[in-house]
């Protein structure tokens, strides 16, 4: 039986995300921060999430290119307290701020267990006990929650595993 067209056009998971890693790469991400971009990408398409997949990456080498994202940014934490961290991401691609900030958040809550989601507007209350249930049913003993923040309004999700 014959291949069918689209088999020429397919490529594996890996060998998409080191494509995906390469085409950010040379548009001046670093090695870490490109394959960290990537591999992300393509996670969220292989579950299903094609409209925040790799489908997203043409926008994404558009804003590199534009200098609209900072390809070679340096996410800092900018103010902590014992319960809390700000982080400037330095206008860097959003995965790659996003997971130093949960890992400088998940470092702050070993030290501070309990860690409540700052959440505001009308369904603050609902939105805390969904993201606390949520973490319990899916980290067991040890929850962690995150709670994010831009020029816009929160987003929320589990900590990585």
């Amino acid at each position: 039986m014959p291949a069918s067209p689209d088999a020429a056009n397919t490529l594996d998971s890996g060998t998409l995300q080191a494509w995906s890693t390469r085409v950010l790469m040379g548009f001046g991400v670093a090695e870490e921060p490109a394959a960290l971009t990537a591999g992300l990408l393509l996670r969220t398409s292989l579950r299903g999430i094609d409209t925040h997949g790799i489908a997203r990456l043409p926008g994404y080498v558009d804003k590199l290119a534009s200098g609209e994202v900072n390809a070679r940014a340096v996410p800092r934490i900018d103010a902590d307290a014992t319960s809390w961290l700000r982080c400037d991401g330095d206008g860097g691609l959003g995965q790659v701020v996003a997971s130093f900030a949960l890992e400088q958040a998940m470092a702050l809550a070993r030290h501070q267990p309990l860690w409540w989601p700052a959440t505001s507007g009308p369904q603050a209350t609902w939105q805390r006990w969904r993201c606390m249930w949520r973490l319990r049913r899916s980290r067991g003993s040890s929850p962690f929650c995150a709670s994010a923040r831009r020029r816009s309004w929160p987003c929320r999700a589990p900590a990585a595993r």
